[in-house]
C-alpha cells in the first residue's frame, strides 16, 4: 500500500505573536509545535545574518517541514504540502531536501510535491486542534533543533 501524506501548517511562520503548527496526516498523523517566542527569535536571528524576511521565512518553514517530515520522509511515495507560499515552492523544496539530508534521511525529489489542502483534510483539523489546544502537539521544536539545521 502506498504511502500518501498531506501537510498543512497553521499560523504562517510569519506570524510571530502565536505559535506555528505543522502536521502530517492520513494513514498516520504527527503534529509539530514552534512556539512564538521561538520563531521570533530565529527569525531575528537569520535577519541579522543577513537574510531577507522572505528567505528567512522559507529557511524556517523548510526546517520545520524536515523536523516533522524526518522519521517519515524516506518511507512515503507521495508528500503533498499545501502551498503556503507561493512562487516559493522550488526554494522551499530545495532547503527542505538538504535540511533532511542533512538530518540522514533520503527522500526523492519527486515524492515532494506543492498543492491545495482543503479545510476538510485530515492534516488541516490535526494542525487546527493542536494550535487551539485541543490536542497535545507530538512534539515541541526549540530553537536548537532550527539552529542545526539553519547553521
Amino acid at each position: 500500500m502506498a504511502l500518501r501524506l498531506h501537510v498543512d501548517q497553521s499560523s504562517k511562520v510569519e506570524q510571530t505573536n502565536k505559535p506555528t503548527v505543522v502536521a502530517y496526516s492520513n494513514e498516520e498523523q504527527w503534529a509539530i509545535e514552534v512556539p512564538a517566542k521561538v520563531k521570533r527569535g530565529v527569525l531575528i536571528g537569520l535577519r541579522e545574518k543577513g537574510r531577507s524576511r522572505r528567505a528567512s521565512v522559507q529557511l524556517v518553514f523548510a526546517a520545520l517541514l524536515a523536523v516533522l517530515l524526518r522519521d517519515i520522509a524516506g518511507h512515503a511515495d507521495i508528500i503533498l504540502i499545501d502551498n503556503e507560499y507561493a512562487g516559493q515552492e522550488r526554494a522551499i523544496k530545495g532547503q527542505l531536501l538538504r535540511f533532511l539530508d542533512n538530518l540522514g534521511v533520503h527522500a526523492e525529489p519527486e515524492v515532494l510535491r506543492f498543492g491545495f489542502i482543503g479545510k476538510k483534510s485530515s492534516a488541516h483539523e490535526l494542525a487546527i486542534a493542536v494550535r487551539r489546544g485541543k490536542r497535545q502537539p507530538d512534539h515541541r521544536v526549540t530553537s536548537e533543533e532550527l539552529w542545526a539545521l539553519l547553521g
